[in-house]
């Protein structure tokens, strides 16, 4: 198998997962032919060990395993064993950063030509990718005449390639210690896995799984380096003394520990550095938290800006004023040591969440204005989590909406429709009463939210009203579940202007189509200025292309009179910062906002989870029929 073949197989384990295969094909950028036939080999592979990738009706792909035990061999063996030859370039350019970050020597090409039976000046192609992922992290590749390539760069930016390059492609799950086997031999990964619990047991300190999780990475890229006689360079150490901080001893108790298991001498440098690892990830005390000191004053005028922003009526939640607090005290730490944390729900919360990623964007620039750091897109996704509940919790005690039932098939029908509807939504809605449609002009309703009603209504009734059938099946649930969500009176077609609305664009760059869409609204007076350069600053902070070919930019702040939508359908699929695109919903805030943003982002995440009504709208041939799909509850 090569390694698209493995991804897919990853993708799908465990077997509770499925997929479509049209989102692989996107996912890989290959053809759903390709991905058929990579599915063929795969179950070629699968037969001896009991298991095979089944395709229902709606070509969705999911795992079946009828033999449990062979399958778990299979995990072990096959899906998890790196000696696979890669075919394809993307495999080849990820087999040559491990080769230059794991093993500190010179590699002459001829000799990684031959390793991959491809041509040398294959892989000086290669290698001019490689470079490129390289220098992002501050690296190069030196060559030396008669020698070959080797890596050069600071020991704590090569650290951190193999920890963002080689665990983000093999996963970072230390729950599994064999998945770890190109790293480090299992029962060495398991030692230090519990050796760090030990300590944080005995010193009573609470961490993160996450945190636990990278600290055990982290010590094992240690190990392998210290192997390599590379260690962490003392400049930092010069500046800082930890020797007091109870982290210090720890990290001193952790590594003395692991030592003659692994038989290694753990400098005192790399001492320190775990230390600051720890002072990173250890979870603050509530009781020491106050709005009046530093973090305090940093964590109200984040909620406040995001508060204020996105109106999300969450001002007053001390619950989110505590979360966002136990976060920052440990990870400004890791902001001062420059350190970098993993965060492995990162796209499902930006997909799954945008309204609190967008809060935790802000976040962002605030902690830059007032600490002068930057974080990055992981950081963001924790803070997200904190906004997402809190929004959660706003809806929990948010006052129901009054209903009243308006019901043609006399008393004792309206009578059970309104207990259907108490059985099914209980506390959520609070039903005022039933009455004929002959008396509706006398009842009073002043209290009233929304009106349920069996018949069509007058158009010119004031309250919002919604029809369902007399015996309330399925369809009419969902109406009544979409109503409480929106709070009753959500309609999106008021955010959608036609004349803003632009079908199969022949651009090839998220600037080129940022740049088209700002141009057009200047002309619509719209916008208080012109907004390229903040939503290409947003893009900058965190690309918000969410998967499924949707990209969703907006401004940075709120730069329009009022809130609407800019809709494109491209021509093709363009690498929108490294996820295809096709389809793009340019969000625009009001400056003035009234209401909550939440329906809005709501029915967005809707949109964007359905595939198969994302394409749909990319096929779309006329407005109408790209907004009746938008639309489409």
């Amino acid at each position: 198998m090569n390694i698209r073949q493995v991804q897919l197989l990853r993708m799908l384990y465990p077997v509770n997962t499925s997929v479509f295969s049209g989102q692989v094909a996107e996912f890989f950028g290959v053809s759903k032919r390709t991905i058929s036939n990579d599915v063929k080999n795969i179950n070629g592979y699968l037969k001896p060990y009991g298991a095979s990738i089944v395709r229902d009706g709606n070509q969705e792909l999911s795992l079946y395993v009828s033999d449990n035990d062979q399958f778990n061999k299979f995990i072990e063996e096959v899906l998890y064993a790196e000696e696979r030859i890669p075919v394809e370039r993307e495999d080849r350019v990820h087999f040559l950063l491990r080769k230059f970050l794991l093993n500190h020597s010179y590699h002459k090409l001829e000799d990684v030509a031959e390793e991959l039976y491809v041509s040398r000046s294959t892989v000086q192609n290669d290698i001019k990718d490689v470079k490129v992922i390289l220098n992002q992290f501050g690296l190069e590749l030196h060559a030396r005449p008669n020698y070959g390539l080797i890596i050069s760069g600071n020991e704590q930016d090569i650290r951190n390639a193999i920890s963002e390059l080689l665990f983000e492609r093999y996963g970072r799950t230390v729950m599994n210690p064999y998945h770890q086997e190109w790293l480090i031999e299992s029962h060495k990964m398991e030692k230090i896995y519990n050796s760090v619990l030990s300590v944080l047991e005995k010193f009573r300190v609470s961490i993160s799984d996450i945190a636990l999780n990278n600290l055990a990475i982290h010590i094992a890229i240690a190990y392998h380096r210290i192997k390599e006689k590379k260690v962490i360079e003392g400049t930092f150490g010069d500046k800082l003394d930890l020797s007091k901080e109870l982290e210090y001893k720890m990290a001193q108790e952790i590594l003395l520990d692991i030592e003659s298991y692994l038989e290694v001498k753990f400098p005192a440098i790399e001492i320190q550095y775990v230390a600051m690892h720890l002072m990173g990830t250890r979870l603050a005390v509530e009781k020491s938290l106050s709005t009046e000191d530093e973090i305090g004053e940093l964590v109200m005028k984040i909620i406040s800006e995001a508060d204020a922003r996105l109106n999300l009526g969450v001002l007053s939640d001390k619950e989110l004023f505590i979360a966002i607090m136990l976060h920052l005290k440990p990870a400004i730490n890791r902001f001062k040591f420059n350190m970098n944390i993993r965060n492995p729900m990162l796209e499902a919360i930006k997909e799954n969440y945008p309204l609190a990623f967008d809060a935790s964007v802000i976040a962002s620039t605030v902690i830059k204005e007032e600490l002068g750091v930057i974080i990055n897109e992981d950081e963001m996704g924790y803070i997200a989590l904190h906004f997402g509940a809190a929004i959660e919790r706003k809806k929990m005690i948010t006052k129901p909406l009054n209903f009243l039932i308006v019901c043609a098939s006399g008393m004792g029908s309206a009578q059970l429709l309104l207990y259907k509807l108490k059985r099914k939504f209980g506390h959520r809605i609070n039903i005022v009463g039933t009455v004929d449609y002959y008396r509706l002009q006398e009842t009073k309703l002043d209290e009233i939210d929304h009106i349920l009603t069996t018949i069509p209504l007058s158009p010119d009734l004031i309250i919002p009203w919604t029809m369902i059938s007399d015996i309330f099946g399925d369809k009419d649930y969902d109406v009544v579940e979409r109503l409480i969500i929106n709070r009753g009176d959500f309609s999106f077609r008021k955010y959608l202007i036609e004349n803003l609305i632009y079908l199969n664009l022949k651009l090839d760059s998220p600037e080129s189509v940022i740049s088209f869409l700002s141009q057009e609204l200047n002309k619509t007076g719209l916008v208080l200025e012109d907004i390229t350069e903040s939503v290409l600053h947003r893009e900058k902070v965190a690309p918000t292309s969410f998967g499924h070919l949707v990209a969703m930019p907006h401004p940075v702040e709120p730069m329009s009179h009022k809130t609407f939508l800019t809709v494109a359908t491209l021509k093709e699929p363009i690498d929108w910062y490294g996820k295809q695109v096709q389809f793009v919903i340019l969000l625009n805030v009001a400056q003035n906002l009234d209401g909550s943003l939440e329906p809005l982002y709501k029915h967005l995440i809707e949109l964007i989870d359905d595939y198969e009504r994302v394409k749909q709208c990319i096929e779309a041939k006329s407005k109408t029929e790209l907004i009746r799909l938008i639309c489409k509850v």
